[in-house]
């Protein structure tokens, strides 16, 4: 998708001029972003949640952290059309090649993207398997690795947690409100049912 976008004008990393419209054009106003990646180290996995409205920004701060050009790769991907309308692109074995100047991360998963009936994305779900960096051999010296245990770029994960934990914050504020809400209605109902009596 942004390959194409980047291809058609000339390509900077700039969040209103050209993400913003990006995730506009692409993603529908509550669409999600689901990553469950693994730990190299630990071998365990990690599940995030990115709403819409950040996504914008963490695409930028990708870009930001040294990523030069992303790849999807797709093998035997299938459609599904559900019963909404929807369309859901299931590909159990897909490679993210992410580059960076001096080396690329090649990470293994499953893709699973649902489509509205407009053809915006309602849900983008990768599970990671495991992920590869391969640096170059005729470097002066070893640069400093460009991906960190779960497969990002560290400066890119640092803001991924901040966002995933703005993310849960905000969740738990509608969950409170919402909870407020309910009793206090439910409050007003016992006191109009007591006036009646």
């Amino acid at each position: 998708m942004y390959q194409d976008q980047r291809k058609r004008k000339s390509w900077n990393n700039d969040l209103e001029q050209f993400w913003r419209p990006f995730v506009k054009k692409y993603f529908a106003d509550d669409s999600k972003m689901l990553l469950d990646v693994a730990n190299k180290k630990t071998k365990s996995s990690h599940s995030i949640e990115l709403r819409a409205e950040i996504l914008a920004r963490v695409f930028k701060a990708k870009y930001d952290a040294g990523v030069e050009e992303e790849k999807l790769l797709l093998e035997n991907p299938c459609e599904f059309l559900l019963y909404s309308g929807n369309i859901v692109l299931d590909c159990p074995r897909t490679i993210i090649m992410t580059i960076f100047p001096d080396s690329h991360v090649q990470t293994e998963g499953h893709l699973r993207v649902t489509f509205s009936q407009t053809k915006q994305i309602l849900c983008w779900e990768f599970s990671t398997r495991r992920h590869e960096e391969y640096v170059k051999l005729d470097l002066p010296k070893q640069p400093q690795p460009a991906a960190d245990d779960l497969g990002f770029p560290p400066a890119f994960s640092s803001y991924i947690k901040m966002a995933e934990a703005i993310s849960r914050l905000r969740k738990n504020i509608i969950s409170a409100t919402d909870e407020l809400a309910n009793q206090k209605s439910g409050r007003l109902n016992n006191q109009s049912q007591g006036r009646r009596s």
